[in-house]
């Protein structure tokens, strides 16, 4: 049997408040009997918070043979050169840790973006004979795009970060992507993978129907009320402004916008909401289980990103297609545009638009029946192409071929 190692330390651990994808794909393995280990960091990146890992182990004495952590340094903000500073230096450690322990391994797993990992394990794995895979859940230096707004700056300032990333996607022996888009840009700068595949994030939706069942209840909605709903952090990335400016220009007080979640934008957002007089609810972070019950409250599900933000395909959109609410959507992947489309389960509008924004809103309060379904429609692609328990057995697979 195959021995599979997993890098990644931006993830959540058992007792911790989610499951990401890669952790969801290791314990699906291990449960189904695979030799699989995993390496992350001391760093709770989304707490921004150190780890005990002595208490750790013995909370969940079973992951004391599996699960491995390296000492990465804090840091409080998502962009920022401490954030760089430590993720440089934890992926070193990780580098580390495999030149140390990383023979016995057949394949190891790395989640993109990494600054240094995946470009500098290439001549270990060649040693050691080992398959590496990357799996792209977001690009880098995509992302910096929303500081740095000029192009040619940008450009300019990221072209080292640029061909990194290059020389790391041509790396793979195997390409995992969280949507075709990130997997056919992967595949512009690699010539050997044998092994490309396009698996959406998805969502677990044997957790979500429990947890509408078990609390969708005990949410209290009014018989008039309207909700429009987020979920996710709220970052530089998201536009919350449209849509707020696009509540107040539809001059109806039953709407709400419910957000859940959390993040450097929070108290900026609070202000904003309190400045135009529309009714914002902060929820929060709360469980998967109670989101999942919100969402299944909602009269639409926002997927708000700015126009030059590089996000395709990203978490909360597999809750929000499982909700079986419409979802309005904006920004500029134009593979999510066109599932939106060609699924019939949304409506595209406008990235940064107010008046766009607020016709999409406007058609779903006014076209109930329309509404209804486009999110049946949500909820069939949520179980056709979002379900991980199917979907990420296609990553198993991939990881046996290789």
């Amino acid at each position: 049997m195959k021995k599979i190692l997993f890098i990644n330390s931006s993830i959540y651990i058992p007792g911790e408040k989610a499951i990401k994808r890669t952790f969801f794909l290791f314990e699906m393995m291990r449960h189904q009997g695979y030799d699989v280990k995993f390496l992350t960091s001391d760093f709770n990146h989304y707490e921004k918070k150190q780890r005990d890992v002595k208490v750790f182990y013995q909370n969940y004495p079973e992951y004391k043979e599996c699960l491995y952590f390296v000492h990465k340094k804090p840091y409080k903000k998502n962009i920022s050169v401490k954030r760089f500073c430590s993720e440089l230096q934890g992926e070193k450690e990780e580098l580390k840790w495999f030149i140390k322990h990383g023979r016995p391994f057949d394949i190891v797993y790395i989640s993109w973006p990494t600054y240094y990992l995946a470009k500098h394990i290439r001549k270990y794995c060649d040693a050691y004979g080992i398959k590496l895979v990357i799996d792209i859940n977001d690009l880098w230096p995509d992302s910096l795009k929303m500081v740095i707004k000029n192009n040619t700056l940008y450009d300019l300032l990221t072209k080292k970060f640029q061909n990194n990333t290059k020389v790391s996607f041509s790396n793979a022996d195997g390409i995992v992507a969280v949507s075709e888009e990130y997997l056919q840009l992967a595949c512009k700068d690699n010539t050997r993978a044998t092994e490309k595949l396009a698996v959406y994030i998805g969502a677990m939706l044997d957790r979500f129907d429990a947890g509408v069942e078990k609390y969708a209840s005990s949410i209290e909605k009014g018989t008039d009320d309207i909700w429009i709903t987020y979920i996710g952090t709220l970052g530089c990335s998201y536009d919350f402004e449209t849509v707020m400016n696009a509540i107040q220009k539809l001059d109806n007080s039953q709407v709400c916008f419910k957000i859940l979640g959390q993040g450097p934008e929070e108290s900026r957002l609070k202000a904003l909401a309190k400045s135009l007089n529309v009714q914002v609810d902060f929820i929060g972070f709360v469980e998967y289980e109670k989101m999942a019950a919100y969402l299944s409250k909602t009269d639409m599900c926002v997927n708000c990103i700015k126009q030059r933000a590089s996000q395709s395909i990203i978490n909360k959109i597999a809750d929000y297609f499982a909700s079986g609410k419409p979802v309005i959507n904006c920004g500029s992947c134009q593979e999510m545009i066109e599932l939106i489309d060609r699924y019939d389960c949304g409506i595209n509008y406008m990235a940064e638009n107010v008046k766009s924004c607020a016709d999409a809103i406007r058609t779903i309060i006014s076209n109930p029946e329309r509404a209804k379904v486009l999110g049946e429609n949500a909820r069939k692609l949520a179980e056709l192409k979002f379900d991980r328990q199917s979907s990420h057995q296609e990553i198993i697979g991939m990881i046996e071929r290789i």
